[in-house]
């Protein structure tokens, strides 16, 4: 009985000590868990700021009233100054480049505008310089357009297999652009979808960097040199980073679930200029009467093209269209031909004092003429009695 008490009293405190070891583990285990469960924390919360972040800078949307601030932005305070500083002061054989620019829908051409008086049409000699202007930044305008807002797929052309010998280097973007069209037939969403997961492969395969559009810069000086002074080297990386950046905005847009159109003179060739218009402009800033007298006349050069988003609804439909771009076109500003002449005579009158067969008496020639409307005979006659008077006085 004292050997098995003895031996009792052993596992007792056998138990003891491992109960007391385990109470021991416990604590450690609570602690252990504590010190997880704080690190948990702190990973948690740096992983929800690193994912916030790149939310907030990958997935930001690019709303409307953004996009239309960085095209209104990049047309007034870039490509509009470049053209002001590279713009000939005249065109160079006028007529043959006037005939080039109608065939390529740069100034219009239609039955309706050229039956107008020909004040009423775009002159290859506007004064100041003018002319080359205008023609500058509408053929600008339209060659970034086509470039990079006729597809989504310009980074195509690009690409190691668009230079295959033999092969069209649009071939590549053609096609992609057919892919497009061919899903859109089926459900417009899927072209769309398609379409931005396509730019975005492309982007990362082919980045998008001056080297690109090197080449596209110097053909455009090359197509369009008679509306150009002599461009530098300066100049010339100037024209590239245009092309950079209204490339890099293009990218932007054709990431966005949406459908994207632009307009030049085709679509408003054949309307007649409305100053209430919600989709075009006049090109210059003129009094409000000025502003007044292109009221129902024909566009003569778009200047600046017409940008609009189509959004997509939730159903794949396209949503109310959005105007992202105002476009700007001249429209004359000369008088109606029918008060031309009149007009016309009152303004040499005041340079060089003839145009005596006009019946506006504000002739200075025709002293004896003064008839009751013009009112130009009382004047001298208050001039001539207001010099009496004086040497009048005088001799008095």
């Amino acid at each position: 009985m004292k050997a098995i008490s003895s031996q009792l009293q052993d596992e007792k405190s056998k138990v003891k000590a491992i109960s007391s070891q385990l109470k021991n583990e416990k604590a450690k285990v609570a602690e252990l868990q504590k010190y997880i469960e704080k690190n948990e924390t702190v990973v948690t919360r740096a992983h929800e700021t690193h994912v916030s972040s790149l939310f907030k800078s990958v997935s930001r949307p690019f709303t409307d009233d953004m996009i239309k601030y960085e095209l209104k932005c990049f047309y007034e305070n870039y490509l509009l100054p470049w053209c002001g500083d590279l713009a000939s002061m005249e065109v160079d054989e006028p007529e043959k480049v006037k005939e080039k620019l109608q065939s390529m829908g740069i100034i219009n051409n239609c039955k309706s505008y050229m039956t107008e008086p020909a004040n009423l049409q775009f002159s290859m000699d506007l004064p100041d310089g003018k002319s080359p202007m205008v023609l500058l930044q509408a053929v600008l305008s339209e060659t970034l357009c086509d470039t990079f807002l006729r597809d989504a797929y310009f980074l195509a052309d690009g690409m190691e297999t668009s230079k295959v010998q033999g092969q069209d280097p649009s071939d590549s973007r053609r096609r992609l652009k057919e892919v497009e069209d061919m899903l859109c037939k089926v459900d417009k969403s899927f072209g769309v979808d398609w379409r931005i997961q396509t730019v975005q492969s492309l982007a990362k395969a082919t980045p998008f960097n001056l080297h690109l559009v090197q080449n596209k810069a110097k053909e455009f000086i090359q197509d369009f040199h008679f509306l150009l002074k002599e461009v530098d080297d300066q100049a010339l990386k100037d024209l590239s980073q245009l092309f950079l950046d209204f490339g890099n905005l293009a990218l932007k847009f054709w990431k966005i679930r949406t459908v994207v159109k632009t307009h030049g003179l085709s679509r408003f060739a054949e309307q007649r200029f409305d100053a209430e218009s919600p989709f075009i402009e006049a090109d210059v800033v003129g009094s409000p009467a000025a502003r007044r007298c292109r009221q129902g006349r024909y566009v003569g050069v778009v200047v600046r093209p017409l940008i609009v988003s189509e959004p997509l609804g939730q159903d794949g439909g396209a949503n109310e269209e959005v105007v992202w771009l105002k476009a700007a076109g001249w429209v004359s500003d000369f008088e109606d031909s029918v008060d031309t002449s009149a007009k016309t005579v009152i303004d040499d009158s005041d340079d060089d004092g003839d145009g005596g067969d006009d019946e506006s008496g504000g002739d200075d020639d025709d002293s004896d003429g003064g008839d009751d409307d013009s009112g130009g005979g009382s004047d001298d006659e208050d001039v001539m009695r207001m010099m009496m008077t004086m040497m009048m006085t005088m001799t008095l």
